[in-house]
C-alpha cells in the first residue's frame, strides 16, 4: 500500500473536522450573561454615604430581543450573538457594584432614586488569524430624583471598550460588555448634575422658591424748592408787609402777627 493510500483516511478525517468547525463557526453564539467579579473595588473618598434606589429599564425597543451583537467567522460569515438570559440583571449587577464603590447603597432609597435606561447594549466580535477582537458600546439615559420623587437632573452617558481574546468566547464577551458599562458609569460619576447628590441642597432641588416679599414703598419727599427762589420770595413778602404798615394799612399788632407767620416758613 503506497503512502497516498495510507494518508487518504487521515486527510478525510481532518477535512471532516475542519468542515464541522467551520459549520460551528457560522452558528449563532449563545452567551450566558454574567458580570465578572471585579479584581478590586475602588472605594470613593470624601463623599458621605448615600442611599439611592436603583431602577434599571430596557430602552432598546422590542426589536432588540435577546440579540446583543454580531460576530464574523473566519470566512467573514455574519452570525448573531444571543443572550441566553435577561440583560437587565446583568446591567443591574454591574451598576450596583460601581455605586457601592462610590459610597452609594442601592438597596436603600432614603435619599432618592437613580433611573437608568440602557438604550444601547451591543457587542461585536471580529475573528482574526489568531484570536478575535471584541468591541462593546453602551449608552445610558439617566435621571436623578430626590426623596420627594422630583427629578433633579438627567442626561446621557456613553461607554465603549475593545478587547482582544479567544474566538466565540462568552468570557470575553461578558468582560467587554462589563467594562463598557463601567466606562459609561465613570462618565456619569463626573456629571455635575449627578454630583448634586452630595450637595446640601439636593433635597430642595426642583422646589419652586417662595416669592420674595416686595420691599415697602419708599416715602417720597416733595421736591425741595430751590433755596435761592425761596429766600427771594420771603424777602418780597416781608417788603410788602413793611410797606403796608408804613402806609398805616395795618395795625402794629397785625403787622407783627403776619411777619411772624412768614418767618415761621423758613
Amino acid at each position: 500500500m503506497d503512502l497516498s493510500t495510507k494518508l487518504a483516511p487521515v486527510l478525510a478525517g481532518l477535512f471532516a473536522i475542519a468542515s464541522a468547525q467551520a459549520a460551528d463557526n457560522r452558528e449563532p453564539l449563545h452567551v450566558q450573561l454574567k458580570a465578572p467579579l471585579a479584581k478590586s473595588e475602588v472605594q470613593a473618598t470624601g463623599n458621605p454615604a448615600r442611599g439611592i434606589g436603583l431602577r434599571i429599564e430596557d430602552g432598546r425597543g422590542d426589536a432588540a430581543g435577546a440579540i446583543i451583537g454580531r460576530a464574523t467567522s473566519d470566512d467573514d460569515v455574519l452570525f448573531p450573538i444571543i443572550a441566553s438570559n435577561a440583560v437587565t440583571p446583568f446591567v443591574q449587577d454591574v451598576v450596583q457594584r460601581s455605586l457601592a464603590g462610590w459610597g452609594i447603597d442601592s438597596a436603600k432609597a432614603q435619599d432618592g432614586a437613580l433611573r437608568l435606561r440602557y438604550v444601547q447594549f451591543d457587542i461585536n466580535e471580529k475573528n482574526r488569524a489568531v484570536g478575535a477582537t471584541y468591541v462593546a458600546e453602551v449608552k445610558l439615559d439617566w435621571a436623578l430624583l430626590n426623596r420627594a420623587g422630583r427629578e433633579v437632573s438627567h442626561g446621557s452617558v456613553y461607554g465603549t471598550t475593545d478587547h482582544y481574546g479567544h474566538g466565540r468566547s462568552a468570557e470575553n464577551i461578558n468582560e467587554t460588555l462589563s467594562d463598557a458599562l463601567k466606562g459609561a458609569l465613570a462618565q456619569l460619576s463626573n456629571e455635575p448634575g449627578f454630583r448634586k447628590l452630595w450637595s446640601d441642597a439636593f433635597q430642595n432641588e426642583g422646589v419652586a422658591a417662595a416669592p420674595r416679599a416686595a420691599p415697602p414703598a419708599k416715602r417720597t419727599k416733595a421736591a425741595a424748592k430751590p433755596a435761592g427762589n425761596s429766600t427771594r420770595s420771603l424777602e418780597i413778602r416781608l417788603q410788602k408787609l413793611d410797606e403796608l404798615y408804613e402806609r398805616k394799612a395795618i395795625t402794629r399788632e397785625e403787622y407783627e402777627k403776619r411777619r411772624a407767620a412768614i418767618l415761621d416758613e423758613v
